[in-house]
């Protein structure tokens, strides 16, 4: 009798390659304001106080459900940011330099092995808008 090949779990019909260890995030499958926010985020970052600079330069920026996770895996950091009218400061900064509503979420997460699984680093597939030198 014929060998049964089982179905691969989630693997979509008629795709012949092997599946990649975790799906690659293509820079035209972002959303147009998480990608203009990941570019724009050392501008971003720059307007919101020594403090909070520093720590939003440390977050790791990522996506799920087409929304941008600004991701702390520095609980310290994280508690920073979600405190008093911090928030409010980081809305105001990206509504200075992106023009359009930016769906984000503030997270953390222990660093783990996971957390490369789960959420992927958008700043290694899109390039940061530079400040221009003076």
């Amino acid at each position: 009798s014929m060998p049964s090949f089982a179905p691969e779990a989630n693997a979509p019909s008629g795709n012949t390659l092997k599946p990649a260890p975790k799906p690659a995030i293509l820079p035209e499958a972002l959303p147009e304001d998480v990608k203009e926010c990941v570019s724009k985020w050392k501008l971003i970052s720059g307007e919101l106080g020594s403090y909070l600079t520093a720590a939003a330069r440390s977050a790791r920026l990522s996506v799920e459900n087409n929304k941008l996770i600004i991701l702390f895996t520095d609980r310290l950091s994280y508690e920073l940011f979600i405190k008093d009218d911090n928030p409010e400061v980081l809305k105001q900064a990206i509504a200075k330099y992106v023009q359009k509503n930016v769906n984000y979420e503030i997270k953390y997460s222990q660093k783990s092995n996971d957390v490369d699984d789960l959420y992927p680093d958008l700043s290694s597939i899109i390039n940061f808008e530079i400040e221009e030198e003076q």
